[in-house]
């Protein structure tokens, strides 16, 4: 409930605030479990792409984050999860494998860090660890603005990718080594 009153709000601001363009929202798959992954430009983004993805989406966030008590108790209401990126989060992470095999959608920003391009995610991201432990294809957004109001905002979804697919079996085999089984 909380989810889409915000969602909603959300929708509005930033529609009044910035021309939107959305390219590729056909594939975003409505149910299936997904790794949806974007640029990280600025903190807005979190409320941004839920802004313009038509389905629930959960969000793996900087811990720190979390700490503003005020945007911590929104994001844990959105379905937000805390990970520690400096250490292998092994409670996020078993989180994240949860939602993902249930059949949710999960927002990451590459290498949690804001400002990487997207060509910079590239296939030894952190990103598609998850969507090949899980089994789940990885979505990338591609979030392009000057952040100024009333500025245009471009949001182009690429079609999904089968992680499996695009590593090399020995690739595959070699992440599947590094993370636990959850």
């Amino acid at each position: 409930m909380f989810y889409r009153f915000a969602r909603y709000v959300a929708a509005v601001l930033y529609r009044l605030a910035y021309r939107v363009k959305v390219t590729g929202a056909e594939n975003i798959p409505a149910r299936k479990g997904v790794v949806i992954c974007l640029n990280h430009a600025r903190l807005a983004d979190l409320i941004m792409v839920s802004a313009i993805v038509d389905r629930k989406l959960r969000f793996i966030a900087k811990k720190d984050i979390f700490e503003n008590k005020a945007l911590g108790f929104a994001l844990r209401l959105m379905g937000g999860i805390p990970s520690d990126s400096r250490v292998l989060d092994l409670e996020s992470y078993k989180a994240a494998m949860k939602l993902l095999r249930a059949g949710d959608a999960l927002v990451m920003f590459r290498r949690g860090r804001r400002g990487v391009p997207i060509e910079a995610a590239g296939h030894n991201s952190d990103v598609m660890l998850y969507g090949i432990k899980a089994g789940v294809p990885f979505i990338p957004i591609e979030i392009s603005s000057s952040g100024k109001p009333f500025s245009a905002v471009r949001f182009s979804i690429d079609k999904p990718v089968i992680l499996e697919k695009a590593l090399r079996p020995r690739a595959k085999n070699d992440l599947a080594v590094q993370l636990p089984h959850a």
